[in-house]
């Protein structure tokens, strides 16, 4: 859920903190991919696992497949905007184009989330609630449930301070630049 990808933002915040802004795109564009393609195909596998077929309910599948789609868009917009305009739009700073439109994408992005959540929380949430499962009893109460997201979180700050040097050291043994388009 929207908890469970805590640690992507929260490394994304100090990476930036710490000026590491080529990581944090890597890192945010590994997460998208990873959690939109890979956890999607894991799913896929583990819930078919031993079974003749998995159960879907048609309106969460279909808000699913367009917010994959929608991400998916969002990843080569501005990567297809890059690739054009260097040879149609001839500006002094190609760079500050693309900082405008990726801004403008995460911003539409944000927004979409922001959105879906409300669509299935608030306005739909009778469409999407679990029906066919038993109540569980093994539910925390929630105090126990916020201070162990504070804890991990916590423990993620401390994980990014001791790893926030690792790529530029990284990088300097392997004699690598420290940006993806050749140090500037």
């Amino acid at each position: 859920g929207t908890l469970g990808n805590m640690a992507e933002p929260l490394i994304a915040l100090l990476g930036l903190a710490a000026g590491n802004t080529q990581v944090v795109k890597a890192q945010i564009t590994g997460s998208l991919i990873g959690n939109s393609l890979l956890g999607l195909g894991l799913a896929a596998f583990a819930g078919g696992w031993g079974k003749e077929g998995q159960k879907f309910k048609q309106a969460r599948a279909g808000l699913l497949g367009s917010l994959l789609v929608l991400s998916v868009i969002a990843l080569l917009v501005p990567a297809l905007f890059d690739y054009t305009e260097r040879g149609v739009f001839h500006v002094a700073d190609p760079s500050a184009l693309d900082e405008k439109l990726s801004l403008g994408v995460s911003v539409v992005l944000i927004l979409v989330y922001v959105a879906n959540l409300l669509y299935t929380l608030v306005t739909h949430r009778d469409v999407f609630a679990f029906t066919d499962e038993e109540p569980s009893d093994a539910t925390w109460p929630l105090g126990r449930t916020i201070a162990v997201m504070v804890g991990a979180t916590a423990l993620i700050a401390v994980e990014e301070e001791l790893v926030s040097g690792a790529p530029e050291s990284s990088g300097q043994r392997l004699g690598l630049s420290r940006s993806v388009d050749g140090g500037s």
